[in-house]
Order: C-alpha cells, then structure tokens, then sequence
C-alpha cells in the first residue's frame, strides 16, 4: 500500500524506507514516513483486532480484566 491510499485492515504498517511503524485504522490515507516525510510503502506488520469484535467473543462468559 501507497502514500495517500486507504487503508482497508486496521493493524500496525510498517515503512519501507525507514521501517518506522504507525497504526492505521480502516478509511485512514496511508501517510507519508513519520521519520523522512517521503512517499513510502506500507506493509502490515501487524493485524489489530478492533475492541468492538473483542467484546463480541468476551459475550461467552469470559470477560477480560
């Protein structure tokens, strides 16, 4: 994914130019690189479960602390 794209999966991307890491959220642009300010390509690194979703599985009787 591309500087100014949209974000389609909520999760941790990662740089390519500088491997510096940022969270997107689903609808955001794709920004440039936090630490050059280049144009750059995002990789995931890391898909993040929104709260949402968690609260769903927390509804089978189990509730985090």
């Amino acid at each position: 994914m591309k500087t100014g794209q949209d974000v389609r999966e909520l999760g941790l991307y990662a740089s390519d130019c500088c491997l510096e890491e940022m969270l997107f959220d689903v609808n955001d642009s794709f920004s440039r690189c936090p630490h050059c300010s280049r144009l750059c390509e995002w990789e995931l690194v890391d898909a993040v479960v929104p709260w949402q979703d968690m609260a769903k599985l927390n509804d089978g009787g189990y509730e985090a602390a």
